[in-house]
C-alpha cells in the first residue's frame, strides 16, 4: 500500500524474561567500535544499561554479534533486539555458522 507508515512499538515480554536492546556504531572508517546494551524488565522498567568501545576492524554485524555475546553473559533468559537484519537472520537460522559470526556466537 501506497503512503502506509510502519511504526516499531515496544512490546513487554513475558514476567519472567527481560528484554534487551542491542546498538552499536562504527567510527573512523570501522576502526572504532561501541556498543550499547539497554535492559528491561516485563513492566520496561530500566534494569542496567552497558556499554563498551575498542578499536577493531569490524562490520556492524560483527559488533551486533560481540553484543549478543556480551548479553547472554550478562542475563539469561533474555530477548535481544536488533536494528541489523543479517543478525536477526543469525539469531533465528537453525544452520551452524563456519564463519566468524559463529565463531563468535558458538
Amino acid at each position: 500500500m501506497q503512503g502506509t507508515t510502519l511504526v516499531a512499538i515496544w512490546e513487554t515480554p513475558l514476567p519472567v524474561v527481560v528484554k534487551c536492546n542491542v546498538d552499536c556504531a562504527l567510527f573512523n572508517n570501522n576502526f572504532i567500535t561501541a556498543y550499547s546494551l539497554y535492559f528491561r524488565d516485563s513492566r520496561g522498567n530500566f534494569l542496567l544499561s552497558v556499554s563498551n568501545h575498542g578499536v577493531l576492524s569490524a562490520s556492524s554485524t560483527e559488533v551486533e554479534t560481540i553484543s549478543l555475546h556480551e548479553t547472554i553473559k550478562i542475563l539469561q533468559p533474555v530477548i535481544s533486539e536488533f536494528d541489523c537484519k543479517i543478525m536477526v537472520d543469525v539469531v533465528n537460522s537453525n544452520n551452524t555458522l563456519l564463519n566468524e559470526l559463529g565463531d563468535v556466537l558458538f
